[in-house]
Order: structure tokens, then C-alpha cells, then sequence
């Protein structure tokens, strides 16, 4: 038997918990109106960034930053609502980032659900289709309501749980790319 499946008998006798997303984080978007963007100062990211946040290139002042209530910290989750939808990003700096409409901030509460967890949870096929139910798929380019993401039901298991997943689905996303880069460095040299 697997720690997962041990930890899964243990704490999960009776299967897993399912739950609304908005019961369990809090559910933020960014600035509606297009930013004056700056040589420097505070990162700017969207959609186009969800991949690598802090490569942005664009910028907005100090003062502009000041106006966000809502503060990106360290295990947010940043999820793309606008076009391709439920991509996810973990935050894992205390660098200041705005943000960008396009983009739902997920603030999980750490009581009940990991950030990865949440990332991997809602970048899966479940999470994928829940997200599809609700999104506005006649709206060019298509998205998904910042009240709607909440509405999504998800499973939560207990912590350690989720740790364990984390733990696994890291070392297959970390096996996976060495075997990439094995397989293009082998391509490349032929």
C-alpha cells in the first residue's frame, strides 16, 4: 500500500470531501482599466505572465500600486480567467505584482487547503470541467466571472493529504521535464 493510499484509509475513511472553491479561499481580480505603464517600478502581469510572473516586462509606478487593495503574498494562487482558462501559478515571492483583470487571485485559507494543491486541483480534468460549466463561452475571448470561479466544487482532502499529492504530481512534473530535455538534447544532436 502506497503513503497515499495509507494516509487516504486513515484520514479519509469515508472518501473525500468536496467543496465549494469560495469556501475555502477568498477570490480576487486586478485593476479593470489598462495601467500607464512605466520604464520601471512595480511588475505588471496578466494572462500573458502566468507562465513565469516575475519575467514580465511591463511596469506601473509606486504611486499606481498604492490604489491596489488586494496585495499578491506568497502562496496566492494566480488563475487565468480570460482565454485559456484555469491555468495556474503559485506566488513564491514577496516581490510586489499587479495585476491585471484578466488574472483571479486565490487566496487559500492554509487551515484547509495548500496552495499547490489548489493549483494542481484546479489545472486537473475535474477542476477543467468544473471551471467550463461557468465559463461565458460566447464572450470573445472567452472567461470566466470572478463570482463563478468560487462556485466551483472541488475536492479537499485533509493536509496531509494534499502534501502527499503535492509531493507526488511535483516529482512527476520534475521527472517529465528532465525527460524532455534528455529527448531534445538526443534530437538536437542527431
Amino acid at each position: 500500500m502506497s503513503k497515499l493510499e495509507e494516509l487516504l484509509a486513515e484520514l479519509c475513511p469515508d472518501g473525500v470531501e468536496y467543496v465549494r472553491l469560495n469556501k475555502i479561499c477568498k477570490i480576487y481580480d486586478g485593476t479593470h482599466q489598462t495601467p500607464t505603464y512605466t520604464a520601471s517600478g512595480v511588475k505588471f502581469v496578466s494572462v500573458e505572465n502566468i507562465n513565469s510572473l516575475y519575467d514580465t516586462q511591463k511596469y506601473i509606478s509606486e504611486e499606481d500600486f498604492k490604489k491596489y487593495k488586494i496585495k499578491p503574498q506568497i502562496d496566492d494562487v494566480f488563475m487565468t480567467r480570460i482565454g485559456s482558462i484555469g491555468v495556474c501559478t503559485v506566488v513564491e515571492r514577496s516581490e510586489p505584482l499587479a495585476y491585471y483583470v484578466s488574472l483571479a487571485l486565490l487566496r487559500p485559507d492554509t487551515q484547509k487547503a495548500s496552495s499547490k494543491f489548489l493549483k494542481y486541483v484546479i489545472e486537473s480534468l475535474q477542476g477543467r470541467k468544473e471551471l467550463r460549466k461557468r465559463t461565458l463561452v460566447n464572450a470573445v475571448p472567452i472567461k470566466i466571472n470572478k463570482d463563478d470561479i468560487g462556485k466551483i466544487t472541488i475536492p479537499v482532502p485533509p493536509l496531509p493529504v494534499q502534501n502527499e499529492i503535492v509531493r507526488i504530481l511535483d516529482n512527476f512534473t520534475e521527472l517529465t521535464a528532465e525527460l524532455t530535455a534528455e529527448l531534445t538534447a538526443e534530437l538536437t544532436a542527431r
